[in-house]
């Protein structure tokens, strides 16, 4: 089951809260992995290089070099919707017919690669060719292509053969693809290297996909979280705990986010611990992890304890917030009616009422 399957129903009302409606241009987002290379050229109808020529109404195209299709020597298209082109710009383009005729309007800047010099042209009609006619049925060993193309000079070309790599479910990469699947994490980690090291985990990617999870944040760190426990969730939580156990503030923050984005009931156990650090700050990132997560009686007397603690009053009311969303009832009405603090009290009753609203402030 996935987390957020697991989520209490309280906490997957404050996601809403906090994510509000979807704005309406984010219809128009392109996906990430549906615009690789490989999955352009399995979709476009016509691959051309050409120079982009002068044109009032629409885009006036000057093929150079057809890759896939066929063309004349020119070609007209609508103009394009999303992107801009100058005339006497070269690029290589993705086409797709329109069944009224002729071809669509580009509406992805995708769908063009600028060419600026030779060296640069040759690497990328090379990693196209490499993907001809499909991603299914290339010419040549792609695979060992693509891997090739995690080292590429073009940060483009780089991601996307990681990308198209995780199209090939099948292939087990040898030892010297391994060495260059490592080599391009530690050059430059994105979310298809990442993925594709929790597909074919090994104990040489523990230490960079450590490093991505403890020095990035958002989508980058929930990949790289996926990937450590692919590769070896018991000594991810045996650095994190030595993380932990540093006490300075870098490396408790660091274990405590990087728990969080952490499926396995050991990290649970390790933002149990962090409870007791020294550094408030830290308590407090604990506690909006174990909001978070399915807790267990030991975790939510953990909680409660932290409430009741006279050290400090914001990590008392983050806990306190916790506890409405996963554990409401007796601990509430205890705090709300026996709580020597007076704010305390009146937040418990106002948690009573409403705790998705009035928690959500306390756990951001």
């Amino acid at each position: 089951m996935s987390r957020l399957g697991r989520l209490p129903l309280a906490l997957l009302g404050l996601c809403a809260l906090l994510l509000g409606p979807a704005p309406r241009a984010a219809a128009s987002v392109v996906a990430r992995d549906e615009v690789s290379l490989g999955r352009l050229a399995d979709g476009s109808d016509l691959i051309v290089t050409a120079q982009v020529g002068a044109s009032r109404a629409g885009l006036e195209l000057q093929v150079e070099e057809v890759l896939k299709g066929q063309a004349g020597a020119s070609l007209s298209l609508p103009a394009p919707r999303y992107l801009s082109l100058r005339a006497g710009q070269r690029a290589l383009f993705f086409l797709r017919r329109d069944p009224r005729g002729g071809y669509r309007p580009l509406v992805s800047e995708y769908q063009r690669i600028l060419l600026h010099d030779p060296a640069q042209e040759a690497e990328l009609r090379g990693a196209l060719l490499s993907r001809l006619p499909s991603l299914s049925a290339a010419s040549g060993d792609l695979a060992a292509a693509l891997f090739a193309q995690l080292g590429a000079g073009q940060g483009r070309l780089r991601e996307d053969a990681a990308w198209d790599l995780l199209r090939l479910p099948n292939h087990q990469p040898s030892a010297p693809e391994a060495g260059l699947l490592l080599a391009a994490l530690q050059r430059a980690p994105s979310v298809p290297l990442l993925r594709l090291c929790a597909r074919w985990p090994s104990p040489a990617m523990l230490t960079p996909a450590l490093d991505v999870a403890r020095h990035q944040t958002g989508e980058l760190r929930i990949e790289a979280g996926r990937a450590l426990e692919a590769i070896d969730p018991a000594a991810t939580l045996v650095a994190l705990e030595a993380d932990l156990r540093q006490g300075s503030r870098l490396s408790g923050l660091q274990a405590t986010q990087v728990a969080g984005v952490l499926e396995h009931q050991g990290a649970t156990r390790l933002l149990r611990q962090a409870l007791a650090h020294s550094l408030e700050e830290v308590r407090l990132d604990a506690i909006k992890a174990l909001a978070r997560r399915t807790l267990s009686a030991t975790e939510l007397v953990s909680l409660e304890a932290a409430v009741w603690a006279p050290s400090s009053r914001r990590v008392a009311s983050a806990a306190l917030a916790a506890l409405a969303l996963t554990a409401p009832g007796a601990s509430l009405k205890r705090v709300a009616t026996q709580h020597p603090d007076p704010e305390l009290r009146r937040l418990a009753e106002a948690l009573r009422r409403e705790p998705v609203r009035v928690a959500r402030p306390f756990l951001r």
